[in-house]
């Protein structure tokens, strides 16, 4: 079964499958012809994930999702996955990460940064890795300051 434009309200939404794959989603157009396009687009990315392998089309959202199914620590994943959303897993550099941590929390410390955005997306990536999806991924922390802390006296 390919996939199917019809129309909801006003706007154009994709139903089908390619490759044993469901696919539903919205075009987000009104408009015929943008709504083709769409579909077409759709419809080449799944063909290329099938014909590349299963990491081949890994978003950051799908990396987020098995990494949470196998029970791994959600405490900063919705902030991260808000922010990386559908990007390809593939197209990700440490430098990329490194800036991402920089625009998610400008205001704040390097040990911040690094414990609320840099170990928790190389963690996600790394244990798709593991699965055979991609590639592992290194990326340098930020420099922290330790604090000087005063013995205590009895």
């Amino acid at each position: 079964m390919s996939l199917r434009l019809y129309k909801r309200g006003k706007i154009f939404h994709i139903r089908g499958s390619i490759a044993g794959r469901q696919f539903r989603c919205t075009t987000g157009t009104s408009d015929r012809k943008k709504a083709e396009r769409v579909k077409t687009e759709v419809e080449q990315r799944a063909w290329q994930r099938r014909f590349d392998g299963p990491g081949a089309g890994l978003t950051m959202a799908q990396a987020f999702i098995e990494y949470l199914d196998a029970d791994k620590s959600d405490r900063f994943i919705a902030r991260l996955n808000d922010y990386w959303q559908d990007t390809l897993v593939s197209e990700i550099t440490p430098e990329m990460v490194k800036r991402a941590a920089r625009k998610i929390y400008p205001n704040a410390t390097g040990a911040t940064r690094n414990r609320q955005v840099i170990a928790p997306t190389i963690a996600a990536i790394n244990y798709c890795s593991e699965l055979g999806w991609c590639s592992r991924i290194k990326a340098k922390r930020f420099a922290v300051d330790a604090k000087a802390k005063t013995p205590a006296d009895l």
